[in-house]
């Protein structure tokens, strides 16, 4: 699947699909011979996963150490991100 193609589909803009590459998060499995990204079904997953990371309030550094590390917990990141918003609640009332 072509980068625009993947931007329509994914609600991702072509911008940002190369941004994610340049950052190496994700990486087109090749390209046409007019030098158009391809996208797999694999990057269009790792895409949506990069976008549900993103939703739930991870830098994108935060989201390549995830997607990097073998044993990553969601469960944990999860935990720390309930632990993260408590504490600003925590500070914002005080």
């Amino acid at each position: 699947m072509l980068i625009g193609d993947v931007a329509r589909r994914s609600g991702v803009s072509a911008r940002m699909l190369r941004h994610y590459e340049s950052l190496g998060l994700v990486r087109p499995t090749g390209r046409t011979d007019s030098g158009y990204r391809e996208y797999s079904s694999d990057n269009i997953r790792r895409i949506f996963h990069i976008e549900s990371l993103r939703s739930l309030g991870l830098s994108l550094r935060d989201i390549r150490r995830a997607l990097d590390d073998p044993g990553f917990a969601p469960a944990e990141l999860v935990d720390d991100l309930i632990r993260q918003t408590r504490d600003r609640i925590t500070a914002e009332t005080e």
